[in-house]
């Protein structure tokens, strides 16, 4: 298992007529992954950013999110903090279920490394109006990006 990322999403503006959605994000890496078999540093990683997104033509988002993290280093190494952007689209099948496509590059953790790209393929189910899950699969772009990766999770709002 890898690190446990927790998210909390504050929104400044909702969608409305030409006006898209605006959040601001918070976000901290916690180190449950295992440093001894290379899965993770060991260390916090803290950071936030803004999201956008706007419906279109009914059933579609358009999304377009940045953020950047402070990059926790463990003893020895020096780690760069981390700018990620990404954009993509989105459609919902029905008011519970969504399916989105991004494309995603962040800057390199490590100094003369090639910069992580991926397409991002999102699936999230509205279990309740409050409660939903989410999965993720990522296709590596480049030599910076792991082949694939794959990601779960739980949201609560409130």
């Amino acid at each position: 298992m890898g690190d446990l990322l927790l998210k909390g999403r504050f929104y400044l503006l909702e969608e409305k007529d030409l006006v898209p959605t605006l959040a601001l994000t918070g976000k901290i890496k916690f180190p449950t992954a295992s440093d001894d078999k290379g899965l993770g540093t060991g260390k916090f990683d803290e950071g936030g950013g803004i999201e956008l997104n706007h419906h279109f033509l009914e059933q579609w988002l358009w999304y377009l999110d940045m953020s950047y993290m402070v990059i926790g280093s463990p003893a020895g190494q020096d780690l760069r903090n981390q700018f990620a952007v990404d954009g993509g689209v989105g459609y919902e099948f029905s008011p519970k279920i969504l399916a989105s496509l991004f494309y995603e590059e962040r800057t390199a953790i490590l100094s003369g490394e090639p910069d992580p790209r991926s397409l991002l393929l999102n699936g999230s189910f509205k279990v309740t109006d409050i409660i939903r899950l989410s999965t993720l699969l990522e296709i590596g772009l480049s030599n910076g990006a792991p082949d694939f990766g794959f990601t779960a999770g739980a949201g609560v709002l409130f």
